[in-house]
Order: structure tokens, then sequence, then C-alpha cells
């Protein structure tokens, strides 16, 4: 035992496309933010060059309720697009109009100058800095105190879009309102968006949503052209493996005809090779005469560590 710790470690590596984060409560979200607010999208200002991973932005709202933080009805974020560090706002939060609901927090303007998410370069940064011709908005960066607080938001808070913020509205208690929102939240549109499982094991992650996945008995016919997919990778194929490991294959579809597959280690000792892999077709333009599969995305655990 001590020989596999000292060879692999417990370092506990994923290849993965996304940010992802724990649940966390209304009480929780509220208690770690500096402001909470409810507001409508009124404009956004892109700081860089669209090419850029995360780019920072200017995001300015019309304010409709405050539960914490001293916030007037109109009110300006310095924060940044989310591509796959966890900070910022999601993409499709930015069209003007949207109703959403914000925790936010306060940093010193020096980070978001720097492009800094709490504290560390996101990856935008690490191409920005040194050229300060991708940087499209000088002037409201330039005039803005490294001492200031300013504030940004993340995608492992509860931000998001007010038709589905139910518990939200309901549990965060007295508030102060400038004016109405455009959209109320609706349970019933809460309820066709809230995780189902299915009968996948918690590890499975997003292949356990039984929302979009059922979980089959049998594999698929074409089971070994996908688990080939997945072996035949390279990210599979440089596994330090200390010996063969055991696994069980846990097989869903959805209702579009995709497959995901989650494979768990078995072994009693070691954990390492396992899979949450999503496949789908590929469309094919001449001659379809047989289907064609890829890897659509997920993640493999690529560094062995000893079972807990």
């Amino acid at each position: 035992m001590f020989k596999l710790f000292s060879i692999f470690g417990l370092l506990v590596s994923y290849q993965t496309w996304a940010c992802t984060c724990a649940p966390i409560s209304v009480d929780e979200a509220k208690d770690s933010s500096d402001v909470v607010f409810a507001g409508i999208v009124k404009n956004y200002t892109l700081m860089d060059s669209k090419e850029e991973w995360e780019p920072r932005i200017l995001l300015e709202f019309d304010v409709a309720r405050v539960w914490k933080g001293d916030i007037s009805s109109e009110f300006t974020m310095h924060t940044n697009v989310e591509g796959s560090s966890c900070g910022g706002f999601f993409r499709d939060f930015l069209k003007p109009g949207t109703n959403l609901i914000v925790y936010g927090f306060g940093r010193k303007a020096e980070n978001w100058k720097n492009n800094q998410i709490d504290g560390a370069p996101n990856a935008a940064s690490l191409s920005v800095i040194g050229d300060r011709k991708k940087i499209r908005n000088h002037k409201s960066i330039d005039e803005l105190a490294d001492e200031e607080i300013v504030y940004t938001t993340n995608i492992c808070t509860r931000t998001g879009l007010v038709l589905y913020a139910v518990d939200d509205f309901k549990e965060l208690g007295e508030f102060k309102e400038y004016r109405k929102l455009d959209v109320k939240p609706d349970s019933i549109a809460l309820d066709a968006i809230t995780w189902k499982q299915n009968s996948l094991p918690d590890g499975c992650g997003e292949l356990g949503n039984a929302r979009r996945w059922e979980a089959i008995n049998k594999p698929p016919r074409n089971s070994m052209e996908l688990i080939s997919l997945l072996e035949d990778g390279s990210m599979y194929k440089s596994i330090p493996k200390p010996r063969i490991t055991r696994y069980k294959d846990y097989w869903v579809s959805d209702k579009n005809g995709n497959y995901g597959l989650c494979r768990r280690s078995e072994d009693p000792e070691i954990v390492c090779g396992q899979a949450t892999i999503e496949y789908s077709l590929v469309s094919a333009d001449s001659e379809p005469k047989q289907n064609q599969w890829k890897v659509a995305s997920g993640g493999v655990q690529n560094y062995c560590k000893l079972r807990e």
C-alpha cells in the first residue's frame, strides 16, 4: 500500500470542459455575498477583444429588489464572461432585458484591471498581459482606482434567471424595491429543469440526471465501438495504472439517440481510469451506410489514487 501511495500519490485529475459546483442553500449564498439583488440587464460593455476566452465586461442593471448591500436603482458590475474558471456570468445571461437574481461579492479593482478571478489570473489574462492591443476600452479600465471596490459573481453562487429563483424569493426575507420585474419566479418552470436522479451512482455526474438520461439495462449493440473510442484515446492510454483495474460500466441513452457511459472502478484499492463520457452520431454528408460515433464531451480520471 505504501508503495502505491509513494508512486502515484493522491492527486486526482479529470479532463473536463466546464466548471462544476457543489449545491449551495439560499442562506449560505446570502451569507457569503456582499450584495444580493434582482434586476434587469440594461447593457453590457466589452472591455477586451471578443476573441478572449473570458473577456472582462461592465454589466449594467436596472435594479428591482435589493436583499443585501447598499445598491441604488442603477448598478454596474465589473466582471467577466464565464468560460471555464467559474467566475463571472454565463454568456446567455448578458442579453438586455434578461431578469436576473445576483449574488455578488466585492473585490479590489486592481484584480479586475489585471484580469484576475479571486486573485488568480484567468485564461484571458494570460494572453492580455503584455499585449494591450487586445484591450478595447483602456479608459474604462485605467481610470478605475486600484483600491476601489467593484463587484462580480461566479456561477457557484445562486446567481441565475429570476424565472427559476422560486426558493430565493421565498427565503431571502425583507427587501427594498425600486421597480417591478418583468418576470416572476415560476415553480412549474423550475420543476421542469430540476435534477432528477436515475439509477446511476452519484459519481456519474450529468449522466445521472433523469431529466435527460435514461439508464439502460444492457449495453448498446455498438458498445464495443463506443468503448474503443474511450480506451483508444490518448488521455486514457496515458493513465499510469499500477495494475489491471476492474471496472463496472453503466450505460444511459436519451431521446435523441445519444449514449452515455459512466465507468467506475471496482478495484478495492486503486481508483483510476474512471470515466464519464457522452457519445453522439457524426453527421455523414456522403454514403451514410453506417453510423459513425464520436465522443461529444466528458472526462477521464487520469491519475491514480488509493481508495479511501
